[in-house]
C-alpha cells in the first residue's frame, strides 16, 4: 500500500524520467542521439528493465523495514532535496526547452542552501531523535547530486528533467537502504 501511495502521490513523472534516462544513458549512442532517445515517449528495453529492477529493490527495502512510514518520509524528503541540489549545481543539457529546463536554469547555489536549511529544520523538528540519520541523508544527498551531475555531464553534457526524475527515484532507494542500515544499527 505504501508503494502505491508513494508512486501515485509523487512518483509517476519521476518514474518516467527514470525509464527515459535508462533508455538514453544505456543506449551506447552519442550525445545527440541519447537526448533524442530520452525525449521519445515510448519505453525501451533499458527503461523497462530499469523500472522492474527499481520496483524489486524498493519493495525489498520496504519489506525489510519495521519503520517503513518514517523511512519513506526520510527518503522522500532527502530525494527531493537531492533533486534541488542537482538542479542547483547542474547545467541544462538541451538547447531547446523541456519540462525540467526551467527548474534547472532557475536553480543556483542559494536555492540549494535555502532548501537545505528549510528541509533540515523541518525534518529535525518532526523527528529530533533521528538527527543522526537525517544528517547522514542530507550529506549523502549532496554527494549523490555531485555524482549524478558528473555522470550525466559525461553522457549528455548536462542534466535534463528526465535526469532529475531518475535522480529522485534512485536517491530514494539509497535513502531507504540507509534507513535499513540505521534500523539494524538501532538508530531508527
Amino acid at each position: 500500500m505504501l508503494l502505491i501511495l508513494s508512486t501515485g502521490v509523487y512518483g509517476i513523472l519521476h518514474l518516467d524520467g527514470l525509464a527515459d534516462t535508462a533508455d538514453g544513458f544505456f543506449s551506447g549512442k552519442d550525445r545527440n542521439r541519447t537526448l533524442e532517445i530520452m525525449r521519445d515517449s515510448r519505453i525501451g528495453t533499458n527503461g523497462a528493465v530499469g523500472l522492474i529492477l527499481f520496483f524489486v529493490v524498493k519493495i525489498s527495502l520496504l519489506l525489510t523495514l519495521q519503520h517503513s512510514l518514517v523511512a519513506m518520509a526520510f527518503a522522500a524528503l532527502g530525494s527531493r532535496f537531492s533533486m534541488i541540489a542537482l538542479a542547483g549545481i547542474g547545467t541544462y543539457a538541451r538547447s531547446d526547452s523541456g519540462l525540467g529546463g526551467g527548474v534547472i536554469t532557475g536553480a543556483n547555489i542559494w536555492t540549494i542552501v535555502r532548501s537545505c536549511l528549510i528541509s533540515l529544520a523541518a525534518a529535525l523538528a518532526f523527528f529530533p531523535s533521528f538527527w543522526i540519520v537525517i544528517c547522514v541523508i542530507f550529506l549523502v544527498s549532496l554527494l549523490l547530486s555531485v555524482a549524478m551531475n558528473r555522470f550525466s555531464h559525461k553522457k549528455i553534457g548536462g542534466i535534463t528533467g528526465d535526469v532529475l526524475g531518475a535522480h529522485v527515484e534512485l536517491s530514494e532507494l539509497i535513502f531507504l537502504l540507509i534507513c535499513v542500515i540505521a534500523e539494524n544499527g538501532g538508530w531508527l
